[in-house]
């Protein structure tokens, strides 16, 4: 028994293929940029709560003063905003 989530990875496939039989290729590059601002929005985001909250980080981990995903957050915001006006 494999635990790779097959039936996910055969979905995201599926809509892959489908988006670069149809989409210009300019098209998937800025969408890609867009989706990935988006996710790095959510990640500091998601960063900035747990520390607020005040969320031990385990033993040894890496971690960064609350100000990073703070401006990380705002950054990521900003170029989104500069995409969707240009």
């Amino acid at each position: 028994v494999t635990h790779t989530p097959i039936i996910a990875t055969l979905a995201v496939m599926v809509i892959v293929f489908a988006l670069a039989a149809t989409v210009p290729i300019v098209r998937l590059a800025e969408m890609t940029s867009v989706l990935t601002l988006v996710v790095f929005t959510f990640v500091n985001a998601a960063l900035f709560q747990l520390k607020r909250r005040g969320v031990e980080a385990p033993d040894g981990a890496f971690t960064v003063p609350m100000a990073v995903p703070a401006l990380g957050a705002v950054l990521c915001v900003s170029l989104l905003i500069a995409e969707i006006l240009r």
